[in-house]
């Protein structure tokens, strides 16, 4: 859920004195679900950004990978423009200017090369029909897990917010 909020959770629990490094931790196969639920943590953002691009000069005229590619970069340097952004409002010791310039540039370019990638790599790679299959369990799992996710994080941070203000 983290993601889903560009991480203003987390920011919001370091502000507020509460552990937020329990998934950092984590090894092994805890450490790769946990980029599952970072990817899938992004999903109503981009998606929301990417219906906002689209029809304006900024969303992809077609599905050529160059068009895709524009759109991407422009999505997730959105997304990473307003993470950053966030961060530094709630936290602004927490990294300083070159390494916002980094992770910036490393999610704009990210976008640019996985968007095409979804979206052309997928069907190419097999049947169209069985790729969408395979997209839209992906999103039915990741939304699964990130409304668990997210019941599990609000619980602990409300929680923890209770203890403190008693």
């Amino acid at each position: 859920m983290n993601k889903a909020t560009l991480g203003t959770l987390e920011n919001l629990g370091k502000r507020n004195g509460i552990d937020t490094d329990t998934f950092d931790k984590r090894k092994g196969i805890g450490a790769a679900a946990d980029i599952g639920y970072n990817l899938a943590g992004y999903l109503a953002p981009g998606v929301g950004i990417v219906k906002a691009l689209r029809g304006t000069k900024l969303g992809a005229k077609s599905n050529s990978v160059g068009q895709l590619a524009k759109e991407g970069a422009i999505t997730a340097g959105t997304m990473a423009g307003a993470e950053i952004g966030l961060n530094e409002g709630l936290n602004p010791d927490d990294q300083n200017w070159k390494q916002n310039l980094t992770q910036f540039g490393i999610e704009t370019t990210a976008g640019a090369v996985l968007d095409p990638a979804l979206v052309k790599g997928l069907p190419a790679a097999g049947n169209k029909l069985i790729a969408g299959l395979i997209r839209i369990t992906i999103v039915e799992r990741c939304c699964s897990v990130l409304v668990q996710h997210l019941n599990r994080q609000s619980t602990m941070i409300i929680m923890k917010g209770i203890v403190r203000i008693s």
